[in-house]
Protein backbone atom coordinates (compact mmCIF):
# COMPACT_ATOMS: atom_id res chain seq x y z
CA UNK A 1 0.00 0.00 0.00
CA UNK A 2 1.78 3.34 -0.70
CA UNK A 3 1.41 6.45 1.16
CA UNK A 4 -1.60 7.72 -1.06
CA UNK A 5 -3.37 5.05 -0.49
CA UNK A 6 -2.44 4.97 2.98
CA UNK A 7 -4.05 8.68 3.47
CA UNK A 8 -6.65 8.41 1.26
CA UNK A 9 -7.99 5.23 3.86
CA UNK A 10 -7.21 7.22 7.06
CA UNK A 11 -9.12 10.78 5.55
CA UNK A 12 -12.18 8.12 4.60
CA UNK A 13 -11.66 6.51 8.14
CA UNK A 14 -11.75 10.10 10.30
CA UNK A 15 -14.80 10.87 7.44
CA UNK A 16 -16.86 7.63 8.84
CA UNK A 17 -16.42 8.57 12.21
CA UNK A 18 -18.86 10.87 12.96
CA UNK A 19 -21.66 8.35 11.21
CA UNK A 20 -20.27 5.66 12.90
CA UNK A 21 -20.84 7.48 16.64
CA UNK A 22 -24.01 8.73 15.91
CA UNK A 23 -25.23 5.21 14.78
CA UNK A 24 -24.73 5.85 11.11
CA UNK A 25 -28.51 7.51 11.05
CA UNK A 26 -30.06 3.99 10.88
CA UNK A 27 -32.23 4.56 14.23
CA UNK A 28 -32.09 7.75 14.59
CA UNK A 29 -32.62 7.78 18.02
CA UNK A 30 -35.99 6.57 17.44
CA UNK A 31 -35.84 3.35 19.10
CA UNK A 32 -33.69 4.16 22.19
CA UNK A 33 -36.18 7.00 23.37
CA UNK A 34 -39.29 4.18 22.99
CA UNK A 35 -37.66 2.31 25.17
CA UNK A 36 -37.05 4.85 27.60
CA UNK A 37 -40.31 5.68 26.73
CA UNK A 38 -41.63 2.07 27.92
CA UNK A 39 -39.46 1.74 30.55
CA UNK A 40 -40.81 4.52 32.70
CA UNK A 41 -44.15 3.58 32.26
CA UNK A 42 -43.89 0.14 33.02
CA UNK A 43 -42.30 1.16 36.61
CA UNK A 44 -40.36 -2.29 36.30
CA UNK A 45 -37.11 -1.26 38.56
CA UNK A 46 -39.84 -0.07 41.68
CA UNK A 47 -37.05 1.85 42.48
CA UNK A 48 -38.87 4.88 43.81
CA UNK A 49 -40.50 5.19 47.35
CA UNK A 50 -42.93 8.62 47.32
CA UNK A 51 -41.65 9.29 51.18
CA UNK A 52 -38.30 9.27 50.77
CA UNK A 53 -38.28 10.60 47.51
CA UNK A 54 -40.93 13.78 48.56
CA UNK A 55 -39.68 17.52 48.67
CA UNK A 56 -38.70 18.67 51.43
CA UNK A 57 -41.39 21.08 52.76
CA UNK A 58 -40.76 24.96 52.31
CA UNK A 59 -39.36 26.26 55.24
CA UNK A 60 -40.09 29.87 54.86
CA UNK A 61 -43.57 29.71 55.09
CA UNK A 62 -43.38 27.48 58.10
CA UNK A 63 -41.95 30.42 59.79
CA UNK A 64 -44.04 33.33 58.10
CA UNK A 65 -46.34 35.51 60.42
CA UNK A 66 -48.84 36.49 58.00
CA UNK A 67 -52.37 36.96 58.26
CA UNK A 68 -54.16 36.51 55.78
CA UNK A 69 -57.36 38.71 55.64
CA UNK A 70 -60.72 38.12 53.19
CA UNK A 71 -61.19 39.20 50.20
CA UNK A 72 -62.77 42.56 49.46
CA UNK A 73 -66.28 42.20 48.73
CA UNK A 74 -67.51 44.82 45.97
CA UNK A 75 -71.03 45.82 46.51
CA UNK A 76 -73.89 45.12 43.40
CA UNK A 77 -75.04 48.29 41.94
CA UNK A 78 -78.28 49.18 42.11
CA UNK A 79 -80.26 49.04 38.60
CA UNK A 80 -79.69 52.56 36.45
CA UNK A 81 -76.49 53.10 39.02
CA UNK A 82 -73.33 53.23 37.48
CA UNK A 83 -70.92 50.78 39.28
CA UNK A 84 -67.88 53.08 39.39
CA UNK A 85 -70.19 56.30 40.60
CA UNK A 86 -70.31 56.66 44.95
Amino acid sequence: MGMEEHDLEARREEERRPLEEAGEGEAEGFEQSEAELIEEAEHGDAGGDPELDAFTPEEESDRSSAVYGEADEIEPAEPGQDADSD
